[in-house]
């Protein structure tokens, strides 16, 4: 059986104020956290780009083809990798490519580690921010 609960006035008015200081703080302290967390996401991908268990670094053109910014009016955080070799190189590549050639290329995971190890703490900035403005 549903039920309604009645709440008064200035219980009422306490949680219109709350939702109205919400969407006036949620959007700067998103923003500025996702803001953070770009160069920081960078250089995680870079550091497990450099060397075992992830790819060498011969020229260093791998790992400044990462794109890691901000999206959505800065309320997300985009990263990816522009090298044609991306894909290879975290999932590794057996077979014949277009080309006729033979390889049996071992992954060397780099990028999805990286993201596994920043989640938590990404997260946990997140919900501090959105913890200072409801508060």
């Amino acid at each position: 059986m549903a039920s309604i609960e009645l709440v008064g006035l200035d219980q009422l008015q306490s949680l219109q104020d709350k939702i109205k200081r919400a969407l006036r703080g949620v959007p700067d302290e998103v923003r500025a956290t996702n803001r953070r967390w770009v160069p920081r996401l960078r250089a995680a991908l870079i550091a497990h780009s450099s060397g075992r268990p992830g790819p060498r670094v011969i020229t260093g053109a791998y790992n400044a083809s990462y794109v890691v910014q901000t999206a959505d009016g800065d309320l997300s955080v985009e990263a990816g990798n522009s090298a044609p070799q991306s894909d290879r190189l975290e999932y590794g590549f057996v077979g014949t490519d277009s080309m006729g050639r033979s390889y049996h290329q071992p992954p060397y995971p780099h990028f999805r580690p990286t993201l596994e190890e920043v989640a938590g703490p990404y997260a946990d900035d997140i919900q501090n921010a959105f913890g200072r403005w409801w508060g």
